[in-house]
């Protein structure tokens, strides 16, 4: 199993039903889901910092999370007009 299927059978299910009593529910799944994103986003900011490093590991790592922070912000500017 994957660390993403792990995180998401924890969380459980975001996705709106309609139905009141089912989305009371998932969105308290949906917080717990924007806490971890937040975190992990977080997380690749401070490795960011380290992109400018001498050291080739530490560059390539800093380059990597950096790379990953452009994708995202790639997928986010897609659905914000």
């Amino acid at each position: 199993m994957e660390i993403y299927d792990v995180i998401t059978k924890i969380i459980g299910n975001i996705n709106p039903a309609g139905e009141s009593h089912i989305d009371e529910k998932r969105f308290k799944n949906l917080q717990s889901h924007e806490d971890i994103t937040y975190q992990l986003v977080d997380d690749l900011i401070y490795v960011v910092g380290y992109k400018t490093r001498q050291e080739y590991s530490m560059k390539k790592m800093g380059l990597s999370a950096y790379r990953q922070l452009l994708e995202i912000k790639g997928m986010i500017d897609r659905i914000i007009e």
